[in-house]
């Protein structure tokens, strides 16, 4: 049999009685739900909450499936998890400081800094940026407010090299959050 006009939507049959139409709009979903998982993946490099674009990633796939493959139950020990890794990275640049002979003025400057550099980072070099500059703003911070303090340059130095190990510290773990988010989401959706 010959068709000479396509039958309308919903009439055309394709794979277990879903119309080809449903099934490219499946494909459509997972593909944007996957580019979302690796999105929050590499946001922790440019000072993004990655752990909460995948929490959130996951509760639209929930709401979408009703919360058949991703339960609400699992989307809790993504939130743990996702909270985990941002109070770690709150804290990591300015622990990272402490241990290396920062006084509070360092630890502030270290906070100031890092947000600074991300700004910063973010309007002088787009996709590096906030990246660099949240590293680089991290050590300046902890150096010029240890500096002001008078603690001599090479306390600086090692006050601002703590809080940039500590920075350096906090993306890694925090990404290394997102992948294991990443994989167990996918090992439950796929």
């Amino acid at each position: 049999m010959i068709l000479r006009y396509p039958l309308p939507l919903g009439e055309r049959v394709g794979v277990r009685g879903k119309s080809y139409e449903v099934i490219q709009m499946e494909i459509v979903g997972m593909v944007v739900f996957v580019a979302v998982l690796l999105l929050g993946i590499i946001s922790p490099f440019f000072g993004l909450p990655g752990t909460f674009i995948i929490v959130a990633d996951a509760l639209v796939y929930g709401l979408i499936n009703r919360f058949q493959k991703i339960t609400v139950a699992f989307l809790f020990i993504l939130l743990g998890l996702a909270v985990a890794g941002e109070i770690f990275e709150f804290f990591s640049s300015i622990l990272g400081a402490k241990h290396y002979g920062a006084s509070r003025l360092g630890l502030i400057g270290a906070f100031l800094g890092g947000i600074a550099g991300i700004f910063l980072g973010n309007s002088l070099l787009p996709v590096l940026g906030p990246l660099l500059g949240g590293l680089v703003g991290t050590f300046v911070g902890a150096f010029l407010f240890e500096l002001f303090r008078k603690g001599g340059p090479k306390g600086a130095v090692t006050a601002g090299l703590g809080a940039f190990l500590g920075r350096v510290a906090a993306i890694s773990l925090k990404v290394f959050i997102t992948i294991i988010m990443t994989v167990l989401i996918l090992t439950k959706v796929l």
